[in-house]
């Protein structure tokens, strides 16, 4: 059992799974495991990447 299903392991599922254990809830992530962020090239305007980061880089670190 758990308190929240997040559907997409990309970035922005990702990020709400770590929010989610921060606050204490059991979560679990649903994904086909093709996130369309590993086309990304380069993404710029991301917190913590002030040169800019590569889709594949930004879901290896989340």
């Amino acid at each position: 059992m758990f308190d929240v299903a997040v559907i997409g392991g990309g970035p922005a599922g990702l990020t709400a799974a770590s929010y989610l254990q921060r606050f204490h809830r059991s979560c679990v992530v649903l994904d086909a495991g093709e996130s369309r962020a590993r086309w990304i090239p380069e993404s710029n305007n991301c917190p913590g990447f002030p040169g800019g980061v590569s889709g594949e880089d930004l879901l290896s670190r989340l």
